[in-house]
C-alpha cells in the first residue's frame, strides 16, 4: 500500500537517509551537508554537478513531501 510508505526516506548511493530526521541540508561544492536534529552532520560528494543536483533534488522533493504532505515518488 502507497500509503504505508514514508515519503520521507531517501536511498542516495545505497545510502539510507531519513529526512524526518534532517533539519538542514546545503551544498558545498560538490556536496551536500546534511545537519540532523541530534546534532550530527553529514557530508555526501558527488562527481559532477548533475550528480549533486539530482541528489539535492530528490532530498528537497522528500523534505516537502512531509512538510506539505505531498506524495513523492523519487525517480
Amino acid at each position: 500500500m502507497f500509503n504505508s510508505i514514508n515519503p520521507g526516506i531517501v536511498f542516495i548511493d545505497d545510502k539510507y537517509i531519513n529526512m524526518d530526521s534532517v533539519y538542514n541540508m546545503s551544498t558545498r561544492g560538490l556536496s551536500i551537508q546534511l545537519d540532523y536534529y541530534s546534532g550530527e552532520k553529514e557530508l555526501i560528494q558527488f562527481g559532477s554537478n548533475q550528480e549533486l543536483h539530482k541528489a539535492f533534488s530528490k532530498l528537497a522533493a522528500a523534505s516537502n513531501a512531509l512538510e506539505f504532505g505531498t506524495n513523492y515518488v523519487p525517480r
